[in-house]
């Protein structure tokens, strides 16, 4: 469960019930397995804020589903020229897309997923010596509440030398009031990711003014564009919101993301569009920046808004 937008009264300090969730390092999943029939009320997002998964069918959860991209052809001499084309079209006007036929093994996906639901499975004892929020961690750390972790984060020491190479395997338990909450705020993501999920479902994409359904594929990968090569490419290719439901679902659901990021980069180096993509026609749309700008902007941010995108806007 996402943590849940602020509407703090002044009987309720929503921070010190979610600094103390932190520190017991029971997480989500030890939570729902405690037996609770309701969301604690530090999880309960504000009226206003659920208001937009309660909209009518004809605005969120359309039958419209993300392009699925078969690469079988990739090293085909005479379909690949096709193949870029159907890339090209879904990045540029979806920002997200499936892709099947990638060349990994299914049994790899699949033992990936049943690695990572063996992971939480584990007593809470095994789990609460990884846990980890702010220290120096090699390899493997453990957290919970995702959007309070990044806030947590020292992001010059720690974030940036880590972003560029990180896989996070996400377990959403099952939830007693989804309608009350949600797996994942609507955010955009920084850089380029790759999700591999179970079949539980739960993740959406914002398609214009609509929010559409990423149905699960067996064997199937979720590629999102992201924010920097929203930015590079100078609108050429969208980063768009997604966000994930909170869902009733038994069975957890389970997600791998791999994140590929630009990785540690000095303060001297600058990124902006790339100078092949600029005309007279179309000039630069952002100005450039550095890499520590770009982290700085987006773990201060959190999960909300892509204020990283519009901070470079001209």
């Amino acid at each position: 469960m996402a943590a849940a937008a602020d509407h703090a009264t002044p009987t309720y300090d929503r921070m010190k019930e979610v600094k103390e969730f932190d520190e017991s390092k029971i997480g989500v999943k030890g939570l729902a397995e405690s037996g609770i029939t309701s969301v604690p009320r530090m999880f309960i997002h504000s009226p206003e804020a659920l208001l937009d998964l309660k909209k009518p069918n004809s605005q969120t959860c359309t039958k419209k589903t993300i392009p699925l991209i078969d690469l079988s052809h990739f090293n085909s001499p005479t379909k690949r020229h096709q193949l870029v084309e159907q890339i090209r079209d879904a990045t540029s006007t979806w920002g997200f897309f499936q892709v099947i036929n990638h060349g990994i093994p299914k049994s790899v996906l699949d033992e990936t997923i049943n690695a990572i639901k063996a992971f939480h499975d584990q007593p809470h004892e095994v789990k609460s010596k990884l846990y980890n929020r702010e220290k120096e961690r090699q390899g493997v750390m453990y957290s919970s509440n995702w959007s309070y972790c990044l806030k947590g984060w020292v992001w010059r020491q720690r974030g940036l030398r880590i972003w560029g190479k990180l896989v996070v395997g996400h377990c959403y338990p099952y939830c007693p009031q989804p309608d009350l909450t949600v797996g994942i705020t609507s955010h955009t993501d920084s850089g380029l990711t790759v999700l591999l999920q179970n079949q539980v479902g739960g993740l959406q994409v914002k398609h214009g003014d609509e929010w559409v359904d990423v149905e699960p594929i067996p064997g199937a990968l979720t590629v999102n564009i992201g924010d920097f090569i929203q930015i590079i490419s100078n609108d050429n290719y969208v980063s768009v919101e997604h966000r994930v439901l909170a869902k009733a679902s038994k069975e957890p659901r389970i997600s791998v993301v791999a994140f590929f990021n630009v990785g540690t980069q000095a303060d001297s180096d600058y990124f902006g569009p790339l100078p092949e993509l600029l005309s007279p026609d179309k000039p630069a749309l952002y100005r450039k920046f550095t890499v520590p700008e770009f982290f700085e902007s987006f773990f201060s941010k959190g999960l909300d808004s892509k204020s990283i995108i519009q901070k470079v806007r001209l």
